[in-house]
This record gives C-alpha cells, sequence and structure tokens, in this order.
C-alpha cells in the first residue's frame, strides 16, 4: 500500500515515472562491511541511470543514508511505514541522485537564490524548487 503512494501525485516518485532506477535493500554482511563492497554495488547501479540521464532514487535507513551522502544523493524527504492500529513504525530517507544536468541547474538555482538573499527569482516563483 505504502509503495503505490510513491507513484502517485505528490509521492515521491511520481516526478520522475517509469524514468529512474530505483535501489531496492542492500545489506553486507558485517564480516565484509568497510571493503567497498556496497560502494561497488551503488555505483554499478549509478552507472546504469547515467547511461539513460535518469535519476537513480533509494529508500535509506540511518546507517544506509551515510553511504548515500558519501556517493552525492540528496535528501528529499521521509517515509514513514506504520501498520493501521500499530503504534510501531519505521521511518526510511527518501533520497536521490539526480542526473548530472539536472544536478548543476539545481545548485545554479540555490545560488542565483544566496545570492539575491534567499529571495526566489520571480520567473521560478512557481516552480517545485521553492
Amino acid at each position: 500500500m505504502v509503495a503505490a503512494k510513491r507513484y502517485r501525485p505528490g509521492g515521491f516518485f511520481y516526478k520522475w515515472a517509469e524514468k529512474q532506477i530505483n535501489l531496492s535493500v542492500l545489506t553486507v554482511l558485517a564480516d565484509f562491511r568497510h571493503q567497498g563492497v556496497s560502494t561497488m554495488i551503488v555505483q554499478w547501479g549509478i552507472k546504469a541511470a547515467e547511461e539513460k540521464g535518469w535519476p537513480v532514487m533509494v529508500y535509506a535507513s540511518p546507517l544506509g543514508a551515510l553511504l548515500y551522502v558519501h556517493l552525492k544523493f540528496v535528501d528529499i524527504g521521509t517515509e514513514v511505514i506504520q501498520v493501521e492500529d500499530e503504534q510501531d513504525s519505521f521511518s526510511s530517507a527518501v533520497m536521490v541522485l539526480y542526473p548530472e544536468e539536472e544536478y548543476r541547474s539545481r545548485v545554479l538555482w540555490w545560488v542565483v537564490r544566496l545570492v539575491r538573499g534567499g529571495q526566489a527569482c520571480p520567473e521560478n516563483q512557481n516552480n517545485h524548487y521553492n
């Protein structure tokens, strides 16, 4: 049920529809951690996305988010999963690695915004970066 909401209007993945690479759960046994295994696997997914010019999306645990930040993923939100009528819940960071061109345009937009004293550019008043 929660996964279906990701692709609806307003969901984290809606903007890119089918044109994105979604990474699945990645777990490395304790004896093999800190040897570059996770980085190698994620870079394989990044390369596949780069060939298509698509973003890479992932839901990350707090520990996993450290790896993705290191690989230049950006945290775009939090997804909370909670079973109906249960008090316990689980939260994941929603992260994206933008295609290089889109990443550059986002950085440029924020630089312009900072130069203008934090004000949005008039021509971009309605865009989703505000």
